[in-house]
């Protein structure tokens, strides 16, 4: 969702909270219209909400960290940084895991436990991730956007197959989890094996 007053960027999980991308401060709103602030001076790359809308999990550019913030209060729960910088967030359907594109030219898409601070796994590649990894709601499937076009695992971060597209910008699964939205030139629809 795009906000074109404040030129702000929100990311929208089960209608009941936005947060936004903007570069000087970010905000959460619950379905009552509560506004939360961030408060980091910091330039953001990237942000996630969790499954449930409870944490807001953001990636800077100064010193490659991810930040845990609680959306009801703004407090900071947990802090991470990383050897290189943090592209993409996405949670998956447990609260305690995202799934990190990390590096500027040979990106990988990484497996985070926030618990332990733990790397999982490594998988992605070996051509450049352009873009988004996202995870279908089910849990089941996750997307990355890649050079060649877009690659699909299973929930344990197995390789299945491969669609080859030219023009590709975002991808996201549909809310049964059947089907991955591809916007590029136009928007097409892909039933998920």
């Amino acid at each position: 969702m795009f906000d074109f007053k404040t030129y702000s960027l929100f990311d929208v999980k089960n209608g009941i909270a936005y947060a936004s991308y903007n570069k000087i401060n970010g905000k959460v709103v619950d379905s009552e219209l509560n506004v939360v602030n961030i408060a980091d001076e910091t330039e953001r790359i990237t942000t996630a909400l969790s499954e449930d809308g409870s944490i807001l999990a953001t990636a800077y550019n100064d010193n490659n960290r991810v930040v845990l913030n609680d959306t009801k209060t703004g407090d900071v729960i947990k802090e991470f940084t990383f050897d290189e910088m943090v592209t993409h967030i996405t949670f998956t359907k447990k609260n305690n895991k995202l799934l990190l594109v990390i590096g500027e030219e040979n990106q990988s898409v990484y497996a985070f436990d926030t618990n332990s601070g733990k790397i999982l796994k490594k998988f992605g590649g070996p051509y450049t991730i352009f873009g988004d990894v996202k995870i279908s709601p089910d849990g089941t499937r996750i997307a990355t956007l890649e050079g060649r076009g877009i690659k699909i695992y299973d929930g344990s971060y197995k390789f299945l197959y491969e669609i080859k597209l030219i023009d590709r910008h975002n991808i996201n699964f549909s809310k049964d989890s059947k089907y991955l939205i591809v916007a590029g030139g136009g928007i097409y629809k892909y039933y998920v094996k």
